[in-house]
């Protein structure tokens, strides 16, 4: 099984969404939507293990609707296809002072 970590540290912006979605999944170039990445979502077809790191830290970035939209679509794509697993893990992200 392939485990895949998505930062919500790395997602401070919507294009930096997407593209990190793109290295970490290996995708092609997508619309950058969460319908593309859906689309893409459905045709895994071996299994993945993703795991959403520091989402409060994405939705702090992007907002509260953002991050619901971001967690309901790969909850959808795990009911469509079951190659796919996803979790949200729960990381204390402390940022350094300077």
């Amino acid at each position: 099984m392939k485990e895949i970590f998505l930062q919500g540290t790395k997602m401070d912006g919507i294009e930096n969404v997407y593209s990190h979605i793109r290295e970490q999944f290996g995708f092609p170039e997508f619309t950058p939507s969460l319908e593309g990445v859906f689309e893409l979502l459905l045709l895994v077809d071996e299994e993945i293990e993703v795991t959403l790191q520091n989402f409060e830290v994405l939705c702090e970035n992007l907002g509260d609707e953002f991050g619901e939209l971001f967690v309901d679509m790969f909850s959808e794509a795990t009911e469509q296809n079951e190659n796919i697993t996803f979790y949200i893990e729960e990381v204390v992200f402390q940022r350094k002072l300077l």
